[in-house]
């Protein structure tokens, strides 16, 4: 199992990935989705079997309790569910930044 910062580094290897349109594999039915934060990227990781189900948890997990304090945008998908992101959707600068410095904080 990969530790947190071997996690995050690798989310910092793929961040060219956000903003991109992809087909899902994990729900067979081909629908698209659009990888625009930091949890549908460690998700999208998981379909390219670069990280396991396990992984994608822990990193989300990671990534909700280190998050910023301040909230900057709301998206409420069709599903009726709202989803907080921490930073505007699919801009890559301040969540390059996060990661750097949440790397560096790893031992």
């Amino acid at each position: 199992m990969k530790s947190i910062k071997d996690l995050l580094k690798l989310m910092l290897e793929n961040i060219s990935d956000i903003g991109t349109i992809c087909k899902s594999p994990v729900y067979g039915d081909g629908s698209d989705y659009q990888i625009d934060g930091l949890c549908i990227l460690s998700r999208h990781l998981w379909t390219k079997e670069i990280v396991t189900k396990n992984e994608v948890n822990r990193i989300n997990h990671y990534i909700k309790h280190n998050r910023p304090h301040k909230v900057s945008s709301k998206y409420q998908p069709e599903y009726g569910i709202e989803d907080y992101y921490y930073w505007a959707v699919n801009t890559k600068p301040p969540r390059i930044y996060w990661l750097k410095k949440h790397i560096k904080l790893q031992p």
